[in-house]
């Protein structure tokens, strides 16, 4: 590891990050589950992350921040979808995240980390072995997230066609709607006012006749600690946001 590399990853500007980045996923999420915690992860993570993997490979410095942006960008859309769907599928390791294209805010965060990286030479650096930012900031990338999936498997009734039941949804402002291609599965998240941020939601909808279908809730991701919010809440939720809407 170069010198550059090694000021970039003792930098009171990495370590800032990282400090904030693991407290905000170990306590402030748990103490205040918010808004503004949501978004803080996304703002540390990715200026940590970027300005990590720059360290490891200073010659790739541009393509690291450039395939980062792309793949964030990606992974906080509805087309991640697929490929979480058929990964999960495979029973190993399931990943989760909630859809909220609002988080995608954290990317201006990028430009100050690479501003910040072209004069990491002149930057105050921690007294510091680079082997305990580097520890640290691996664990920090794979420590497990505050989602949570739950199963529900819950039936409504509802009194309209399933292509009407689609275009409502579509409707919606308070959801964002993903149709699974050649499916009977819609995916969608919901604006939840329990901790301030989304819920994925996984619904079956099937047409029982011409003008009934019958619409199951099959299960719920959240980002909220388990203390702040519970079956019910969801249900509830999910109901006056979605299916009272949509009869």
């Amino acid at each position: 590891m170069d010198k550059q590399s090694k000021n970039t990853l003792l930098s009171y500007w990495f370590i800032i990050a990282l400090t904030v980045l693991l407290l905000n996923d170990f306590m402030l999420k748990e103490a205040f589950s918010n808004w503004f915690t949501g978004k803080l992860s996304d703002f540390a993570g990715l200026f940590v992350f970027v300005l990590f993997w720059t360290a490891a490979f200073p010659r790739y410095k541009r393509v690291i921040f450039i395939v980062t942006a792309l793949l964030f960008s990606l992974w906080k859309s509805p087309l991640s979808e697929p490929f979480i769907e058929g990964w999960n599928s495979i029973g190993v390791l399931p990943i989760q995240r909630v859809v909220d294209l609002s988080d995608l805010l954290a990317l201006s965060i990028l430009p100050i980390a690479y501003m910040i990286e072209n004069r990491s030479m002149e930057l105050r650096k921690v007294r510091l072995s680079p082997v305990i930012p580097i520890v640290i900031a691996a664990f920090a990338f794979g420590a497990t997230s505050y989602s949570t999936n739950e199963e529900f498997n819950k039936t409504y009734k509802v009194n309209v066609p399933k292509d009407s039941i689609v275009v409502r949804l579509d409707r919606l402002d308070s959801v964002n709607l993903l149709i699974m291609p050649k499916s009977d599965t819609l995916n969608l998240s919901i604006e939840n006012e329990l901790c301030h941020d989304r819920i994925n939601i996984k619904l079956s909808v099937v047409e029982f006749d011409d003008s009934t279908s019958i619409v199951t809730l099959l299960n719920a991701t959240h980002p909220c600690p388990r203390k702040e919010i519970q079956d019910d809440d969801i249900l509830k939720s999910f109901e006056n946001r979605v299916i009272r809407k949509i009869k």
